[in-house]
């Protein structure tokens, strides 16, 4: 900007640099907005293709629901405890091989200190 200043004939030009400027700046709130909120994308992308579905059947009134739809949709919460469950498991297992882990090195450092042997990392 401070090449424009004092320059008549760039009077447009500073104008026109000055609103693009403004306008980059007003979206940066927005633009990461995008990169915070992929799991929600992915999420609307799945009832996307629900509506999509139930859409091309001709609507809920046309939708056929099958004894399998049902079944699923009864079993949909089991389901779900039993992916907690196994989440809850994988995190404990790897808690354990870390307190392993840690509880090992314990064991190196007090033998190396026994032993008066330094090792440099």
């Amino acid at each position: 900007m401070e090449l424009l200043e004092g320059r008549p004939d760039y009077d447009c030009l500073k104008g026109f640099v000055q609103t693009l400027l403004i306008i980059s700046h007003g979206n940066a709130a927005l633009e990461r907005g995008f990169s915070i909120n992929k799991e929600i994308i992915v999420e609307n992308q799945k009832e996307r293709q629900i509506f999509d579905a139930v859409t091309a059947k001709g609507g809920i009134a046309n939708m056929e629901v099958s004894k399998l739809m049902i079944h699923s949709v009864r079993n949909a919460h089991s389901r779900y405890n039993e992916a907690l469950q196994e989440q809850k498991m994988m995190t404990e297992a790897k808690e354990r091989e870390h307190a392993a882990g840690r509880k090992n090195e314990q064991i190196i450092t007090v033998l190396l200190d026994t032993l008066q042997i330094n090792i440099d990392p």
